[in-house]
């Protein structure tokens, strides 16, 4: 499986899970086509949705909202922000409103740049940091899909990219499978990387696979 002709529209980061049997029996006849060069095929079969606007973030969020999409779904459970050394710098009302990498709406008396560097939803507790203890050098991942057996084989050992989120862009990395366990060793630090997300291996425009993200490199210990 390879990325679209159309970057901005590419899908491989999602269909990643599909299994080599399962992408054996699909089609994509709007892979090689550009999204403007199929508005204006629809247009000139005169399709309604030739001019439909483009869904962004979760699609069937109005507005893309998703907090309050959440707040009306979820109880407002407050808890503890803390740094790193484990101060208490301030109270969240759910520790769903947040991810990692965040910086706005923490709602922090600081003059001092915070990001959300960890979550845990066992203390409800949400863990600020510096951008520098963004910083991911490699993380584990589980319940991993191959696109099919030559692309196991490549992705065994050696040199791949990888993506952690949908929009985001590919990262050199070394990719090692040993004992039922993938880990991805980052070239150059990533930001923003989170546990649930998947993390997607290409080989160029070929999707490799990929798998949901279970550990990574965490920020210091938080102290007591």
């Amino acid at each position: 499986m390879f990325r679209a002709a159309d970057p901005a529209k590419d899908q491989t980061y999602v269909l990643h899970m599909a299994t080599a049997e399962q992408l054996a029996a699909s089609l994509f006849p709007a892979g090689e086509s550009s999204k403007d060069d199929l508005r204006d095929q629809a247009r000139a079969l005169g399709l309604r949705v030739a001019d439909k606007p483009d869904s962004y973030d979760v699609c069937f969020i109005p507005g893309g909202d998703t907090v309050g999409y959440l707040a009306k779904r979820l109880p407002v459970v407050t808890g503890p922000v803390v740094d790193l050394t484990g101060a208490v710098v301030g109270e969240h009302d759910g520790v769903w409103r947040y991810t990692i990498g965040q910086r706005r709406g923490l709602g922090l008396d600081t003059h001092e740049r915070r990001f959300v560097v960890d979550l845990d939803a066992s203390s409800n507790t949400v863990v600020v940091g510096t951008r520098d203890d963004l910083a991911c050098h490699w993380m584990d991942l589980d319940e991993v899909t191959w696109t099919g057996e030559d692309a196991r084989g490549r992705g065994l050992t050696g040199p791949v990219s990888v993506q952690v989120r949908a929009h985001s862009a590919v990262r050199p990395a070394l990719v090692e499978v040993a004992d039922g366990r993938v880990r991805v060793h980052l070239d150059e630090p990533e930001d923003g990387v989170a546990i649930g997300q998947s993390a997607v291996l290409y080989d160029g425009d070929e999707c490799l696979g990929g798998g949901r993200i279970v550990a990574a490199q965490r920020p210091a210990p938080v102290a007591g």
